[in-house]
């Protein structure tokens, strides 16, 4: 059973994340006790301080009250990235409507970025939060912004098929054969055609296209490699 945290032992903590940037002491009290609400509300501004996604997962967990989640999901709002390590955890962490909100505004402010490719890459990450239900809705986006990137581009619209309900994979099979066409690379055409093969059956066609993108790797041991896949398939 989870123990009120002692004063003395919580300053400790918070002194040691804010003075030697070490949060572990700080995780590990709010992990096993329950910290009052002044202990909260420290923690809550030591997150805004150090934007230390760790120790606001954690705190969220504390949070009940409604003033409480309203704090703590403002802070979310104000600091979150899609670039930090934790930003999947953190949004799990999340209730449902608090994750809809957060993932909703961060959708609006991701297309201000002038980058195609950039975006198309804060999408795949933004979708990686969401239930798989909703995330078909935002696939004509993500080819669009496919269209006007560069290999990479290709190869990112791939991986963001991936995490489409299986039952919608058949339908995307034309646009996915495009987007690895498309690809100039060799090497990275190829192994295109290898993960869409673990998405939706090869033709004979697709086979004989990825064959000869192996063949022209111009590196010995990655066209072996390349080949190797294939014959796998």
């Amino acid at each position: 059973m989870k123990r009120l945290a002692k004063p003395t032992a919580w300053a400790k903590a918070l002194a040691q994340a804010k003075t030697h940037s070490d949060s572990g002491w700080l995780l590990r009290y709010l992990s096993a006790e329950i910290p009052d609400d002044s202990q909260l509300a420290q923690a809550l501004t030591y997150v805004r301080e150090a934007e230390d996604f760790a120790v606001l997962i954690a705190a969220l967990k504390h949070c009940e009250t409604p003033a409480q989640r309203a704090e703590a999901l403002g802070l979310v709002m104000d600091i979150i990235s899609e670039q930090n390590p934790l930003f999947l955890e953190l949004i799990k962490s999340l209730r449902e409507g608090e994750r809809n909100l957060i993932l909703g505004a961060l959708l609006e402010t991701y297309q201000l970025d002038p980058d195609p490719e950039r975006r198309l890459l804060k999408l795949k990450r933004l979708l990686e939060g969401m239930p798989q239900a909703g995330r078909s809705l935002y696939w004509p986006e993500a080819q669009m912004l496919a269209e006007q990137g560069g290999d990479d581009a290709q190869l990112m619209l791939l991986g963001l098929a991936r995490q489409l309900p299986s039952r919608v994979l058949p339908a995307t099979g034309k646009s996915l054969r495009q987007s690895v066409r498309k690809v100039k690379d060799a090497f990275k055409r190829t192994m295109a055609f290898v993960a869409l093969a673990e998405m939706i059956r090869l033709t004979e066609q697709d086979l004989s296209e990825a064959k000869r993108s192996a063949e022209l790797i111009p590196d010995a041991s990655l066209r072996e490699m390349a080949l190797a896949r294939l014959t796998s398939l």
